[in-house]
């Protein structure tokens, strides 16, 4: 927010005026809807009425109420579109999952995983430099390896070892997120760089470029989640 604010101020960017209190609750009434989505997902995961996996179904027909029922703005050929987006991207996942499947019989077999936890046990019992040095593994495989990959493939060599060092899991878990956001920001393999370009048909060497200024910020925080970890555990500790 801090990099937006003064990069509009350097560039001059049109302000627009200030949305009065009768068209910002107009704009809630008509966003009420999609807000519930995030209400129907966490209350019926916490409730028990469904699973994740149960809730990414109900949220996907959810969705799909309000286009064409309530905001009448999903026509059969969009939902088409849609669809077969979907399949695209689904095929590509899978295919990563089931390749990955293999990798990870392999790496079971060798014991790849346990001699990897061996030896940085070995060579540092200091979380702060365990998360330095893990962290600092994932940025570099974010920018050539697709965040699915290092997800299944990765991380969970590094779980046990996070826990052995007494870093909370919740904790770990908010710092790897973060830093995977900044990997599909970051070329040549951003993946969210890819599908900007594509939805907005900007040059990917100009996107690439552009986004650059804004990698420097998401590092200070990272930086402060891993040497701070009250930034991350405050909430979660008011409801242990």
């Amino acid at each position: 927010m801090v990099l937006v604010y003064f990069m509009s101020k350097r560039r001059n960017y049109p302000l627009y005026p200030k949305a009065t209190w009768k068209e910002r609750w107009q704009a809630l009434v008509e966003a009420f809807p999609p807000l519930l989505t995030p209400v129907i997902i966490i209350g019926g995961i916490f409730s028990g009425y469904f699973t994740p996996t149960e809730a990414a179904v109900i949220t996907s027909c959810y969705a799909l109420f309000l286009g064409t029922v309530v905001y009448h703005t999903l026509t059969w050929e969009k939902l088409l579109k849609v669809i077969r987006e979907t399949l695209s991207s689904s095929v590509v996942i899978g295919f990563i999952v089931a390749s990955i499947s293999v990798m990870g019989y392999v790496l079971a077999r060798e014991q790849i995983p346990q001699k990897i936890a061996e030896f940085v046990i070995r060579n540092t019992s200091n979380p702060i430099v365990f998360m330095l040095s893990f962290n600092l593994l994932l940025l570099l495989l974010g920018t050539v390896i697709e965040t699915m990959a290092i997800l299944l493939l990765v991380v969970p060599i590094f779980v046990p070892i996070a826990s052995s060092l007494g870093i909370d899991p919740v904790h770990f878990g908010v710092v790897v997120v973060m830093n995977m956001m900044i990997g599909i920001l970051s070329p040549p393999m951003g993946v969210s760089l890819f599908v900007v370009s594509k939805v907005g048909n900007i040059p990917f060497p100009l996107l690439a470029k552009s986004i650059l200024p804004f990698i420097l910020p998401l590092f200070i925080v990272l930086l402060l989640l891993i040497f701070f970890p009250p930034l991350v555990m405050f909430i979660p500790n008011l409801v242990k």
